[in-house]
């Protein structure tokens, strides 16, 4: 008896509409197999939501079910990988901002407490 699997998982996060009836089937059959595994209904949840299929909304209740923290499913169902990326970036930026106002600042602290120690 041949085994179908999937090769690649992240491409599955990453990609969840550009997965296949095939992989989605393995996912659905593997979850059955395992049913106590969280992580292959929170597979098959992102799928189903990017893909706009039906069955979205009784997966992600056997998801939520498994799940111990509801507020990181929902992020990583709902997030794709250029929202995260737009994330970082503006995260960064706003690091970057931060330290340029710091070093804008600085002289102007060395000014005063230099003009305070008279």
């Amino acid at each position: 008896m041949v085994e179908s699997s999937i090769k690649n998982i992240s491409k599955i996060l990453d990609h969840p509409e550009q997965t296949t009836e095939e992989e989605l089937s393995y996912l659905f059959n593997l979850s059955m197999k395992n049913s106590y595994s969280g992580f292959c209904f929170l597979l098959i949840a992102k799928v189903l939501k990017a893909q706009n299929r039906t069955g979205f909304n009784n997966i992600i209740k056997s998801a939520a079910l498994r799940s111990n923290n509801r507020k990181q499913l929902h992020n990583i169902i709902n997030t794709s990988k250029k929202e995260e990326s737009s994330d970082l970036i503006k995260e960064k930026q706003t690091k970057i901002e931060l330290k340029t106002n710091q070093e804008e600042i600085s002289p102007i602290r060395k000014f005063y407490t230099e003009i305070s120690s008279f």
